[in-house]
C-alpha cells in the first residue's frame, strides 16, 4: 500500500512538472569531474539537469588539470551548464583575490558562469573593501559577465533576503540552503517581493531529507513557494551533503521535472 502510494504521487508531481515545464535540478556537485558520482548527477540529461557545479578545493584550486577539462567539456556538450565554485566569505573576501580565482576558472574549464557563494543577506550594510555589499557583488557579477562566452551569476545568500536588492546583480538567488524537511517546512520565509520574478531567478537546496516520502513533500513545497530551481538529497549526516548522489536521485528528477529516468546512484 505505501508503495502505491508513493507511485500515485509521483505520478501527481510528474504531471504537476510537465503543466509548468520550468522545473529543472540544479545541483552543487562537489564531486570531482570524471568519478561516478560526477556522472550520474550528469547521466540525467539536460532535460532534467541544468546546472552542476564545479568545486575544486573550495573553489582555490586554480591550476589547469586536463582531465577535469575534457570532463566539464563532456557535461557542457549535454547541454548542461557547469558554473566555477567561489566563496566570497560573506564580502569579506578581497575581490582582487575573487576576481584571481574567477580568471582561472573561466581560463582553465570555459565555465557557463560563477556560483559566488557566502553572500550575506543585507544587500546595504558596509563591506570590508568600502562600498556596500550590493556595490561589492555589483562589481563582481559585472566583471564575470565582461568574460566571453556564457556567464550566468548565482548569489548564495542562503536564505531570503528582506528585499530585492540582490536580483539587480543576480542571474538566480539561491533562498533556501538547510537541512531536513522539518527546516524547509518551518524555516523558510516568504517576501512579497519574490512574486515579482519568474521561477528560473530562484534555487532551493535541502539536504539530510532522509525518505523519498520526504522529498516529495519538498517538491510539492518548492512549487508552491516559487522555486524552479532545485536540488534535495539524502546526503549530509557525514557533513558533506553535496558529494554523493540522493539515492532517491531518478525519482526525484521525475518529480520535479516530470522526466522519467532510470538512474540510480
Amino acid at each position: 500500500m505505501r508503495f502505491a502510494i508513493f507511485v500515485a504521487l509521483l505520478c501527481m508531481f510528474s504531471l504537476s512538472s510537465r503543466a509548468q515545464n520550468t522545473h529543472r535540478l540544479a545541483i552543487p556537485s562537489y564531486a570531482y569531474p570524471s568519478t561516478k558520482e560526477w556522472k550520474t548527477w550528469e547521466s540525467l540529461g539536460s532535460q532534467t539537469v541544468g546546472i552542476m557545479v564545479l568545486n575544486l578545493n573550495n573553489g582555490d584550486d586554480t591550476r589547469l588539470d586536463e582531465s577535469v577539462a575534457t570532463s566539464v567539456k563532456h557535461t557542457q556538450e549535454s547541454g548542461i551548464l557547469v558554473l566555477g565554485y567561489i566563496h566570497t566569505g560573506y564580502a569579506q573576501r578581497d575581490p582582487a583575490e575573487v576576481r584571481a580565482k574567477i580568471d582561472a576558472v573561466v581560463a582553465n574549464y570555459k565555465v557557463d558562469g560563477i556560483f559566488l557563494d557566502e553572500t550575506p543577506t543585507d544587500c546595504g550594510a558596509p563591506a570590508r573593501y568600502g562600498g556596500s555589499n550590493g556595490a561589492y557583488y555589483d562589481a563582481l557579477t559585472s566583471y564575470i559577465r565582461s568574460k566571453p562566452g556564457k556567464h550566468m551569476t548565482v548569489l548564495n545568500p542562503g536564505t531570503m533576503p528582506l528585499d530585492d536588492c540582490w536580483m539587480k546583480f543576480a542571474d538566480i538567488l539561491l533562498t533556501f540552503e538547510e537541512a531536513t524537511l522539518a527546516n524547509y517546512q518551518q524555516h523558510y520565509v516568504d517576501r512579497e517581493w519574490l512574486h515579482r520574478y519568474p521561477p528560473e531567478r530562484f534555487w532551493h537546496l535541502v539536504y539530510s531529507v532522509g525518505s523519498a516520502d520526504q522529498m516529495l513533500q519538498i517538491v510539492s513545497l518548492a512549487q508552491q513557494r516559487g522555486a524552479g530551481w532545485l536540488y534535495v538529497t539524502d546526503d549530509g549526516p557525514d557533513k558533506n551533503p553535496w558529494d554523493d548522489p540522493a539515492t532517491y536521485l531518478a525519482a526525484e528528477a521525475q518529480a520535479w521535472t516530470g522526466v522519467a529516468h532510470s538512474a540510480s546512484k
